[in-house]
């Protein structure tokens, strides 16, 4: 699980930075800019990079990073939500008091653990015993799901093949998170087997971390379309350009602030009205050319919008350390 872990913090970070252009030019952009970031540090609370005992002992010791690694994954799980179930990639008013209230829900049950000791990886199974620290992860868990269910909703019937991804990724931190209450609530109460807790407290690192990963693939997937989309366009605008001045035409002038998919689509129009008037006369090569860029200009309008709301959704960890 180390690996996955580590895989996942490369590949949050790499998204975070790469988007960090396109963050500062569009607005829209910065509320999944800033979960690939608030993400990247939760990772990185389990020791991915800096040993978790050298970060929880800046935080004071006494596992407060567990604490804080909660907090971060509660606050990325969100920003990936609002991000996704924004319509048409639009900006809208985000509504902040649930995301505050569920984190009240946790930390304060937190604050009565006792004898909470040195940084421990295990902190949370090493003290099911204590009532506050069952509220404290079972509210914690609960808040996922929930976010969770609000991601898989938002995205179930879009129709990009990315989103699989997205569904299923958000469908396995679902059942992983009700894995954790149950075994919690077993645990504390003493409900069930000693065989049948430790099944349940196993069963919830492959199923939350393959969901994690599942996400991050799709968070890739949309960030690689793009830069493949923008490639693309950019040798297309290359040679709609060597059209026109193999006939000693000169290209549109765009205003300064069309980007590539403009400029290529003012190619295209100019490259069709000379053709109409019988100016031009393309080569078969020529008219294969004109049209895959025809194609490439429609279907980049047509996945632009919904491109933007995931294209750099970010997911994080979300395990009780």
């Amino acid at each position: 699980m180390h690996e996955l872990k580590t895989v996942a913090t490369i590949i949050l970070a790499a998204v975070f930075v790469l988007r960090t252009a396109s963050a500062i030019r569009e607005p829209r952009s910065r509320l999944s800019w800033l979960a690939s970031g608030v993400g990247t540090l939760a990772l990185l609370t389990l020791g991915t990079v800096i040993p978790q005992r050298t970060i929880d002992g800046w935080l004071g010791g006494e596992n407060w990073i567990n604490l804080a690694q909660n907090v971060l994954c509660t606050v990325a799980f969100w920003l990936v939500t609002q991000a996704a179930i924004s319509q048409d990639g639009q900006r809208r008013r985000l509504r902040w008091w649930p995301l505050v209230l569920a984190l009240i829900a946790f930390i304060i049950p937190f604050l009565f653990i006792t004898e909470r000791g040195a940084t421990d990886s295990s902190f949370i199974p090493h003290h099911t015993g204590q009532t506050a620290m069952w509220l404290y992860a079972s509210i914690y868990m609960a808040t996922i799901a929930a976010i969770s269910f609000e991601l898989l909703r938002g995205v179930a019937t879009r129709p990009a093949r990315a989103y699989w991804f997205f569904r299923v990724g958000a469908a396995l931190v679902i059942l992983a998170s009700v894995d954790e209450i149950v075994y919690l609530t077993l645990a504390r109460f003493q409900m069930a087997s000693l065989a049948v807790i430790l099944l349940l407290n196993k069963a919830f690192d492959p199923f939350f971390y393959i969901g994690v990963i599942l996400i991050v693939v799709g968070i890739a997937s949309f960030t690689a379309a793009r830069s493949v989309r923008a490639l693309r366009l950019q040798v297309k605008l290359f040679l709609l350009g060597r059209i026109l001045a193999r006939r000693g035409l000169q290209s549109p002038r765009s205003v300064p602030s069309t980007d590539t998919l403009g400029r290529v689509y003012d190619h295209v129009i100019t490259i069709r009205d000379l053709e109409t008037m019988d100016e031009i006369t393309l080569s078969r090569t020529e008219v294969m050319l004109v049209d895959g860029s025809e194609r490439l200009v429609a279907s980049s309008l047509h996945n632009a919008p919904r491109e933007s709301m995931v294209e750099s959704l970010t997911i994080t960890n979300g395990a009780p350390a």
